[in-house]
């Protein structure tokens, strides 16, 4: 995931392998020629697994600078998304994280624009493929959430996209095509 901090350097958090072979997430800010400033450890879920998780995390920074950040995991047996504001402390740490949908949710994504912040996932209710969301106008402390759509189809990872200081989910699902869902 890429974003800009509230200063506009650049961010980037990736799903990086730590002793021992933990698949958490590295957050860091990069200087104007690339190189990072410092890399941090940014989740502590220690999901330990010998393979390469598909799913890269999402992260948007809002106004104030507060890091957020969505990402997938599998604790306890069960893959899932979670969200969580990243400290940026040398020693890592999130705060208010939690799980997203219900267990089974996948391919998050996380948006800051015009005092918002809104993310999507999918996930599968035994027949539809739901596109669910939540929006924020407090940063972070209290959510809404959004019945989005839903598909019948295959569906691609859905996207939060800003537009001005709107924010959209846009979605292809093989049913549907391609399509723009305004955030409210």
């Amino acid at each position: 995931g890429l974003t800009l901090d509230r200063d506009g350097a650049p961010l980037a958090l990736w799903r990086s392998v730590f002793a021992p072979n933990e698949r958490d997430h590295a957050l860091a800010r990069l200087k104007p020629d690339g190189t990072p400033e410092q890399v941090v450890r940014a989740t502590f879920d220690r999901w330990k697994v010998d393979a390469c998780p598909h799913q890269g995390p999402s992260i948007a920074v809002d106004d104030v600078g507060t890091r957020h950040a969505v990402w997938f995991n599998q604790r306890d047996g069960e893959g899932r998304v979670f969200y969580g504001q990243l400290t940026g402390r040398a020693d890592g740490g999130v705060d208010r994280q939690m799980p997203l949908g219900r267990p089974g949710a996948a391919h998050a994504d996380i948006a800051f624009s015009g005092g918002v912040l809104a993310m999507v996932w999918k996930e599968f209710d035994g027949e539809r493929t739901l596109l669910r969301g939540l929006r924020s106008t407090d940063g972070g402390r209290n959510f809404t959430p959004l019945e989005i759509a839903a598909t019948t189809g295959h569906s691609d990872q859905p996207r939060v996209i800003v537009r001005g200081n709107r924010l959209f989910a846009f979605w292809r699902q093989a049913n549907e095509g391609f399509r723009l869902y305004p955030l409210p």
